[in-house]
């Protein structure tokens, strides 16, 4: 209600969600600069993703859908089978089956 209550009538029109981080995120679409720079730094920052360290999976697939979630609120949204690759690729191998598989053939 906080975020509704500060914008102008003029906003309203770009407002969808009913949290507080839908609502956000629908106002940053239609008011944030959209730039190549963005576009690039994203995917460049999926093309790179690996589990860090002792990372537990659940805490990968949160970044990876971050990433992917962001692509899509600026209008370039990955195709679900790219993402899954980048995922999977980016896994340890003790988690990595189908990598592991793909090796041994």
């Amino acid at each position: 209600m906080f975020i509704i209550s500060t914008v102008s009538e003029d906003s309203y029109q770009h407002i969808q969600g009913k949290t507080s981080r839908k609502v956000w995120l629908s106002l940053e679409r239609a008011y944030a600069p959209i730039t190549t720079s963005l576009e690039f730094t994203l995917k460049n920052q999926l093309l790179r993703i690996t589990t860090k360290g002792d990372e537990k999976p659940a805490d990968y697939l949160s970044r990876v859908n971050e990433y992917a979630t962001a692509l899509a609120n600026i209008g370039e949204p990955m195709k679900d089978k790219d993402l899954v690759m980048l995922t999977i690729a980016g896994l340890r191998e003790e988690y990595n089956v189908i990598k592991g598989n793909l090796l041994t053939r």
